[in-house]
């Protein structure tokens, strides 16, 4: 039930609009199916809404449907769901940035996956400073895997995106598939991401330290384009979101 401090004029508003709700896995027969426990918590703690507000349920894969939400002996569940509808993918944008310290590398997480980036590549750069031991790296996948669909729920995302293991810079050129590889620099043109913005693009940033000139070599041989975001030294993590907002910026735009 909505609690009885929430105005009269915003329970109005929250019986009308469909509030997105992530779940497990979205039900595929229309059959009337209960919340699992999080997104239990998230109607009634978070969203708090009444018996009968419509929902809008996702999970994360692209698959979206209409229900409404039912409270059955203290119990969230969806009924009257309508049919499963599938998202139509965008051109890829993926961000490849090198490592960087735990709790920046997860706020670039957050927010790449606010700004629509469809995959992210952690870089084992040269220079990187922070390194995933093996014995860790699932522990990190899976949390890391948590912040990017909370992110994608927060900003209404249908899709959110996936987080590979750490990478070299080489496995990461080899697992962009057709997009255009973009090397964040100085000195590159700042129309580049505007230019290749339509198409899949995959952003690679280094660390602070920057990329060595082995690896500009490498992502320059893979056919990578220069970018460049303007002559202020930006640190890792501002780059990789600056670069991502501009792409962003762009698909509006077309």
């Amino acid at each position: 039930m909505v609690p009885a401090d929430v105005a009269a004029p915003e329970r109005r508003l929250m019986r009308r609009l469909p509030r997105r709700v992530v779940v497990t896995d979205v039900p595929a027969d229309g059959a009337d199916r209960p919340l699992d426990a999080d997104a239990a918590h998230y109607v009634e703690r978070v969203l708090r809404l009444a018996d009968g507000h419509p929902v809008e349920l996702l999970d994360g894969s692209g698959r979206t449907a209409l229900a409404v939400l039912q409270w059955r002996d203290g119990v969230a569940w969806a009924v009257a769901v309508s049919a499963v509808t599938e998202a139509v993918p965008e051109p890829a944008i993926v961000l490849a940035a090198a490592l960087i310290k735990a709790t920046r590398w997860e706020w670039v997480i957050e927010k790449a996956a606010e700004l629509g980036a469809t995959r992210i590549i952690p870089l084992d750069a040269a220079r990187s400073v922070v390194r995933v031991p093996a014995k860790k790296a699932d522990a990190k996948l899976e949390r890391w895997g948590r912040i990017a669909a909370a992110a994608a729920r927060q900003s209404g995302r249908a899709l959110a995106p996936t987080i590979d293991p750490p990478a070299s810079l080489r496995d990461a050129l080899a697992a962009i598939g057709d997009a255009t590889p973009v090397r964040l620099d100085f000195g590159g043109r700042a129309h580049a991401l505007d230019m290749h913005a339509a198409a899949p693009i995959a952003v690679f940033v280094g660390p602070e330290g920057g990329f060595t000139d082995d690896e500009r070599r490498i992502l320059d041989n893979h056919g990578a384009v220069v970018a460049s975001l303007g002559d202020a030294v930006l640190r890792a993590e501002t780059a990789s979101l600056a670069a991502l907002a501009a792409i962003r910026i762009a698909r509006a735009r077309a």
